[in-house]
C-alpha cells in the first residue's frame, strides 16, 4: 500500500484522548433499597441484562474508534496497485534488422507486426549490432513511409542496447520489439524488459522467428601466406555443400552441425566465396576476400658469405619472396627491398650503387647489414669512423615503434663506431654510435644494420626473425590484410566526408557503416565485410538462444497504478455511522 499524504498518519493521534476518556469515565454506584429487595431473586437474569446493555454500550465506543480511523486514515490518501487499462499515444518500435531476419518469411511478418504497432506517434530504433534511431516522435505516416522500404541488413543483434535506448526516448507508452530473438551480442533482453517496466513502460515482445535449417560462410580468416574459409552445415543431417572460391570449385561433404574448411594460397586483389546450394537464409552465403595486388614481399639478398642468419630469419617467414644473388653475378633489381650482406664490394660491377640508388629513389629500400670492410657509398645513413671492441654494450632502443616494439637487441662486443648523416633518424645504439639507422631517399628509404650477427646472441633470439619481418613490412610499405577485410557492423572513420561506392549504392558519409556483405570503394581501394557470423547464422534455434524467461506476446494494454481508496473508506465509514444510529435507536436514546 502506498500514501499520498504520510503526514495525515498524524491525525490517528486524535484517538488518544477518545480512548483516554473512555476508560476514565465515572462507573455507576450500586446501592440496595430494601423495597427492591424482591428484585435480587432475579438476579441472573439481571446479570445477564446489565452484560447485554455493556455490550451495547461497547459495541457503539467500537463503531465510533473505527469510524475516527477510518477518517484519519483518510487524510493520508492511501492508495493500492490495480491493474489499469492504458491507451498508448506514444510507441516505439525496436525492429531486428539483422542478417537472420533475412530468413524466409520471416522479415514480412515482422513488417506486418511493426505496422500493426503503430500509434498516433512513433519513434523507431533499428537493433542491429549497433543500435540506430531512424524515427523519433514521427507520425503514423512517417513511420509507415519507414517501414514501406526497410529491409534486411546483415549484422549481428543487439537487441539488450536496442531496448535500453527505447526507455531513454519515452517516459510513458509502449516499447514495441519484433525480432526473431537470436541474441548474439549485448545485454539479455529480458534485463533490458524488466528495467523498463520497473520505470511504468509497456514492453511488449513478439517473437516471429521461424526455425529452419541453413548453411553457411561461419569465418574468413585472411593471412598473407593463405586464407581460411570456415563452412558450417546447420541440418540434423549430413550435407553436401557445393562451394566456390574465385574460379576453384569444391564439394564439401559436412556432418550435421559441424564445420569443415578450405585453406587456399591468399590471392591478390578481390575474390569471391560462395556457397551455391540454395537454403532459408542465403546473406551467409556470400564472402568475400580483398589484397592489394601485390600481398607478398620481394627481397633481394646480395652476400658472397655462407652465413646464413639473415637468409634464414627472412625463409621464416611466408610473407617474404627471397631472392639470394651472389657477386658478380646480381640481377637488375625489381624487388622490394634489396639487402647487402657480408659481401665482397670489388667483384661488385661498375654503376652498380647508381642503379641501387634510382631504384631508391623510385620507392624502393636498401639495407647495408655490418661488416668488416663496409663499402664506400653516399647511400649509407651513417658515417663509419672505425671498429670499436666493448665488452657487453648493451643497445639501447631510441625510438619505439612497429619495428622495435618488443624487439630486445641485447649487447654486443663489438660494433662499428658511426655517426648518423643528415636527415639519419637513429632508432637504436650502442653507446653513441647508431646500430639501426635510416634515412629517407627520395621515394625510398636507406638503412644501416650495424649488429654483427656472428659475433651475437641476438640472432638465436626469438626477437630475431620478428623483428626482420617488421623491418621489412615497414620498408615495404606492406599493408594490413587486416585494412581490408571486416566484419559487417564495423564502423570506418573516414576522416573527412566522401562518397563510397558500398553494395548498394553510393553513400556520401565521414563513418561509414559497413552494414552489407560486399565491396566498398573508396579513395582508391577496395575493401569488403563479410558476415562470417556462426551464431547469427543459427535461424534453427530462434528460441533456445533468447535465455532469461517466457516471452510474452503483442497485445496487453494493462499496468499497475496506484488506486485512491479514500472514497471506499468514506463509504465504510458512513455505513458505520448509521449502524450507530440504528443502535441508538433500539436503546431508545434517539
Amino acid at each position: 500500500m502506498a500514501w499520498g499524504n504520510i503526514i495525515g498518519l498524524y491525525a490517528l493521534l486524535a484517538l488518544v484522548p477518545f480512548i483516554i476518556l473512555y476508560f476514565i469515565k465515572p462507573k455507576p454506584k450500586e446501592m440496595i433499597f430494601p423495597s427492591l429487595l424482591f428484585l435480587f431473586k432475579q438476579k441472573g437474569s439481571v446479570y445477564r441484562s446489565s452484560f447485554f446493555r455493556n455490550f451495547l454500550k461497547d459495541l457503539l465506543f467500537l463503531l465510533q474508534l473505527i469510524v475516527l480511523v477510518l477518517l484519519a486514515v483518510s487524510v493520508a490518501e492511501p492508495m493500492i496497485k490495480v491493474d489499469q487499462t492504458v491507451i498508448t499515444r506514444n510507441t516505439v518500435l525496436v525492429l531486428d534488422l539483422s542478417a537472420s531476419m533475412s530468413a524466409d518469411g520471416v522479415f514480412d511478418e515482422m513488417i506486418k507486426n511493426a505496422k500493426g504497432a503503430l500509434s498516433s506517434v512513433n519513434s523507431i530504433i533499428f537493433a542491429e549490432n549497433t543500435p540506430l534511431i531512424a524515427l523519433e516522435e514521427g507520425s503514423k505516416g512517417e513511420a509507415l513511409e519507414i517501414l514501406d522500404v526497410l529491409k534486411p541488413k546483415a549484422t549481428s543483434t543487439n537487441l539488450g542496447d536496442s531496448i535500453a535506448l527505447a526507455g531513454e526516448m519515452v517516459d510513458e507508452g509502449r516499447v514495441v520489439v519484433v525480432s526473431d530473438f537470436i541474441v548474439t551480442e549485448g545485454p539479455d533482453p529480458l534485463v533490458a524488459k524488466n528495467l523498463l517496466e520497473s520505470k511504468g513502460l509497456i514492453v511488449d515482445f513478439i517473437n516471429v522467428g521461424k526455425n529452419a535449417d541453413n548453411l553457411a560462410i561461419t569465418d574468413v580468416k585472411v593471412t598473407k601466406p593463405k586464407t581460411t574459409i570456415y563452412f558450417k552445415n546447420y541440418y540434423q543431417e549430413a550435407k553436401d555443400v557445393h562451394t566456390r572460391i574465385g574460379s576453384l570449385e569444391k564439394t564439401l561433404r559436412i556432418k550435421p552441425n559441424s564445420i569443415e574448411t578450405i585453406s587456399i594460397a591468399t590471392p591478390p586483389g578481390l575474390t569471391k566465396i560462395e556457397i551455391t546450394d540454395k537454403d532459408a537464409m542465403m546473406a551467409d552465403n556470400f564472402a568475400y576476400i580483398s589484397t592489394p595486388e601485390n600481398i607478398l614481399i620481394r627481397v633481394l639478398l646480395i652476400t658472397n658469405s655462407e652465413s646464413k642468419f639473415i637468409e634464414s630469419a627472412l625463409t621464416a617467414s611466408p610473407q617474404i619472396e627471397l631472392t639470394v644473388a651472389t657477386p658478380p653475378i646480381v640481377p637488375e633489381p625489381n624487388h622490394d627491398v634489396v639487402i647487402f650482406s657480408d659481401f665482397d664490394e670489388s667483384l661488385l660491377l661498375p654503376g652498380t650503387y647508381e642503379i641501387i640508388e634510382n631504384y631508391v629513389r623510385k620507392g624502393h629500400a636498401v639495407i647495408f647489414a655490418a661488416q668488416d670492410k663496409m663499402p664506400q657509398t653516399s647511400l649509407l645513413p651513417v658515417s663509419i669512423k672505425g671498429l670499436k671492441e666493448e665488452d657487453n654494450a648493451v643497445i639501447t632502443t631510441k625510438i619505439i615503434n612497429k619495428i622495435t616494439r618488443d624487439i630486445d637487441f641485447g649487447s654486443v662486443n663489438k660494433y662499428l663506431e658511426t655517426e648518423p648523416v643528415a636527415s639519419s633518424v637513429v632508432v637504436a645504439a650502442a653507446g653513441e654510435s647508431p646500430v639501426l639507422a635510416m634515412k629517407e631517399l627520395g621515394g625510398g628509404s636507406t638503412v644501416y644494420y650495424g649488429i654483427f650477427d656472428k659475433d651475437t646472441d641476438f640472432k638465436y633470439s626469438p626477437s630475431y626473425p620478428i623483428f626482420w619481418n617488421n623491418l621489412l613490412n615497414h620498408l615495404a610499405r606492406s599493408e594490413d590484410l587486416n585494412d581490408f577485410n571486416f566484419k559487417t557492423g564495423t564502423i570506418l572513420a573516414l576522416g573527412t566526408r566522401q562518397t563510397v561506392e558500398a553494395p548498394s549504392g553510393p553513400v556520401t558519409t565521414n563513418n561509414l557503416l559497413l552494414d552489407e556483405v560486399g565491396v566498398y570503394t573508396f579513395e582508391e581501394k577496395k575493401i569488403v565485410a563479410n558476415l562470417a557470423n556462426e551464431k547469427e547464422s543459427n535461424i534453427g534455434k530462434t528460441e533456445t538462444q533468447f535465455k532469461g524467461g517466457k516471452i510474452t506476446e503483442f497485445g496487453t494494454t494493462t499496468r499497475k497504478v496506484d488506486k485512491s481508496i479514500v472514497k471506499y473508506l468514506a463509504i465504510i465509514a458512513l455505513i458505520l455511522i448509521l449502524l450507530e444510529l440504528f443502535v441508538i435507536k433500539r436503546r431508545g436514546e434517539l
